[in-house]
């Protein structure tokens, strides 16, 4: 191994067969950390994987898949992406997208230079001098490509615009510094410059639609507070959340914001982490609880001991995820690169055979180099460089117009081979909206339990109680009457009425003020998979409510049309294992998880991937960020959060899941283009090579000058816009 990969750090993913306990994690951990070579090891419960960084030189993916065998775990897969692979930085993309334009217009500059030069009758030096800039400054990166390709013996494009502009380039200079020399063609330095400004033409429209991962961290640092009320010898003191430290008391009032992650040491409260876990239902803490930062606290008063503060927190550990897995991501599409891969060596070898051809029939040297840089000259199809901008830029304004906002160009790689799709369940193939979904009276009528709960639940803001007082306003209930009202925050509410002292929360609560309950109905109520309210009148059970989601109108039907198209459906969700369940019985999703945080999805979106699976992530919050960012193709649905919406690769217009669909046809019909636009490109200029190589100058005469290439240059690139205009009649069949 060279010097400059023998310090190279490798992150890896390898899922293991069997699900992981709490024990086998850390054992997992602990051994797998005292390597020596691995700085990183994390063991995931939730998609039984382990996701870790390593150095290279100090250990190999074999000694790590030994030692985990040697620990009793069967390792199915070991994926791992190195830096050398990361074609391209999120971060740098709008400095480079810059540097090509510029690029671009000196080449085009220089070629109208040249133009003019030609009224006033510039000397051969002076318009060798245009070229050289133009090829030397404007074509470095082409170049520099060329080498790396040589390198890594990977032929690709940029070896073949190098290739092209270097011979014109090159036989123009030999003609112009050695005038005596008898050549059968004039320099012509156009076609060095409008090549190079063709093609960074072509690179900086691609560029464009790369999105940086910086704007999702730029929203996710938004999200967290910027001070604390912490609790000092000097008594309370507002700070900087970045002047906390680790150990301090930290006060966080009703309806404030948590800014760290922390341990509550006193009060009761409910906190909403929808943020984290997208469920609407909040959390209820008590003494001991953990709370994270970004979250809000709902009702209650709160006192945490700081345990995480700064990086360490989790929302800033969402906000790497999102970050790294940006960087995991491939580039664009990169089917001229397969194509040159044959057709850059087939190039260069018909060049030189034409040449000593040339020389052994006529010994005529000047004619062979004329030949070989003739052939050189026109292989490169400029077109190739608009093929991919002119269909994605027509496609995707289309697509736009149909309600499918296409982000990342690099999702065109992976269209065709999706084949696992995962879901966030709630604001996804649910609408996200709680609402009251049944009634279990107890002694009472279902009306009058409505009413009572309507009465009890009229002053708090719990969601419970908006979707109990939208219910009541359906049937026309009334809630005047309420004498006084106590919220007891993580429990639920007492009011005092004229129908006596109503007390409505959680089976916890009315466990712990010893309410009986009968053991039918308690049975009933531990086999729902919903979320409950149950309510007593003057310490007499009088029943429950059930509250949970509806299912998006499409959302069984999506399911189905997916695997009809070969991709099957995977359910993850922050919600309890039986709500999880019974959304999966529903729309046929046969594999699901339940209780997943935001790094959970993103680990299982990873564990397919090392399983050589193609995914698409679908989901709307801010806890499906890392996993929109870490799948192939990432899809967030209208209603999503902002965070998810700059995360994901396709942001769609609306909520109707019927777009799913649409947008993978979409992707497919672009894609079909692409690859015509290629071979267009290349159609032309492969069909002028036997003619600069002198094929059929025994029977005609005629050799193609370099000149040609020019010609070529604008045929190919009409003909590639041709036939991207056939996307703006693009329309998507209804599958649903």
């Amino acid at each position: 191994m060279n010097k400059e990969n023998s310090d190279e750090i490798i992150n890896a993913v390898m899922p293991l067969s069997g699900a992981l306990s709490a024990e086998s994690v850390s054992v997992i951990e602990k051994t797998l950390s005292e390597i020596p070579g691995i700085s990183a090891v994390s063991a995931n419960i939730a998609s039984s994987s382990v996701l870790l960084s390593y150095k290279s030189s100090a250990v190999s993916p074999e000694d790590i898949k030994k030692k985990l065998a040697d620990m009793g775990f069967d390792v199915l897969a070991f994926s791992a992406i190195s830096p050398e692979q990361q074609n391209f930085s999120y971060d740098e993309s709008g400095k480079a997208s810059s540097r090509i334009f510029l690029r671009f217009l000196l080449a085009l500059g220089l070629f109208a230079a040249m133009l003019i030069g030609e009224k006033l009758h510039f000397s051969g030096f002076t318009f060798g001098m245009l070229a050289l800039l133009a090829w030397g400054i404007a074509g470095w990166h082409f170049h520099k490509g060329f080498f790396y390709a040589l390198k890594k013996k990977r032929p690709d494009s940029d070896m073949l615009v190098s290739m092209s502009s270097s011979a014109v380039l090159f036989y123009g200079l030999a003609v112009t510094l050695f005038p005596n020399m008898s050549s059968p063609y004039s320099p012509h330095w156009y076609d060095a410059a409008m090549l190079i400004a063709f093609m960074n033409f072509g690179r900086w429209a691609e560029l464009r639609y790369k999105t940086s991962a910086s704007e999702a961290l730029d929203k996710l640092l938004r999200i967290t507070p910027a001070f604390a009320c912490r609790r000092g010898e000097r008594g309370e003191e507002t700070i900087l959340v970045k002047e906390v430290k680790k150990g301090d008391t930290i006060l966080i009032r009703p309806n404030q914001q948590i800014p760290v992650d922390g341990k509550v040491i006193n009060g009761l409260s409910s906190v909403d982490e929808s943020l984290l876990t997208g469920e609407a239902v909040p959390s209820s803490k008590s003494p001991g609880s953990h709370v994270y930062a970004g979250t809000f606290n709902q009702t209650g008063r709160l006192e945490l001991t700081a345990e995480k503060i700064g990086d360490e927190t989790m929302i800033m550990g969402i906000a790497r995820s999102v970050q790294s897995s940006r960087s995991w991501k491939k580039t664009v599409l990169r089917t001229a690169d397969r194509i040159c891969s044959w057709y850059v060596p087939s190039v260069i070898f018909i060049a030189l055979v034409a040449a000593i051809v040339w020389i052994i029939l006529s010994w005529d040297f000047s004619m062979a180099l004329g030949v070989f840089s003739a052939v050189l000259a026109v292989s490169c199809p400029c077109a190739m460089g608009l093929a991919l901008p002119m269909a994605v830029s027509i496609g995707f304004r289309r697509a736009v117009s149909l309600g499918i906002i296409i982000k990342n160009t690099h999702i065109l790689n992976n269209v065709g081979l999706a084949d696992t799709v995962i879901f966030d369940k709630t604001g996804t193939l649910t609408d996200g909206t709680l609402v009251l979904k049944s009634i279990h009276p107890h002694g009472i009528a279902e009306d009058k339990l409505l009413e009572l709960m309507a009465l009890a639940e009229d002053k708090s803001m719990h969601p419970f109680a908006v979707a109990v007082r939208r219910a009541a306003a359906e049937k026309n209930f009334f809630t005047e009457g309420v004498l006084s009202f106590t919220s007891y925050p993580g429990r639920g509410v007492q009011a005092r009425c004229a129908q006596g002292n109503i007390i409505a929360g959680s089976l916890k609560w009315f466990d712990q003020e010893k309410i009986a309950i009968p053991p039918e109905v308690r049975s009933e109520m531990d086999s729902s998979p919903e979320s409950l309210l149950l309510l007593a009148l003057n310490g007499d059970f009088k029943g429950y409510a059930l509250f949970g989601g509806h299912l998006r109108p499409n959302a069984l039907g999506i399911v189905k049309t997916l695997r009809g198209m070969g991709i099957e459906s995977v359910l993850a969700s922050g919600d309890r294992l039986p709500a999880v369940e019974a959304v999966a019985r529903e729309t046929s999703i046969k594999v699901f998880h339940s209780g997943v945080f935001p790094d959970d999805k993103r680990n299982i979106v990873r564990r397919y991937m090392a399983l050589g699976k193609h995914t698409i992530m679908v989901g709307d919050g801010f806890n499906d960020a890392p996993a929109l960012s870490a799948a192939d193709i990432g899809i967030s649905l209208r209603s999503g959060a902002d965070i998810a919406v700059a995360a994901s690769d396709i942001a769609l217009a609306g909520n109707d899941l019927q777009y799913v669909a649409d947008a993978m046809l979409a992707l497919k019909r672009i894609k079909s283009i692409i690859r015509q636009n290629i071979i267009l490109s290349f159609a032309y200029n492969a069909a002028l090579i036997p003619l600069a190589a002198g094929i059929f100058y025994p029977i005609s005469g005629i050799v193609i000058p370099p000149q040609c290439s020019l010609a070529v240059m604008a045929l190919g690139s009409a003909s590639v816009a041709i036939n991207s205009l056939r996307l703006k009649g693009m329309k998507l069949k209804k599958v649903l």
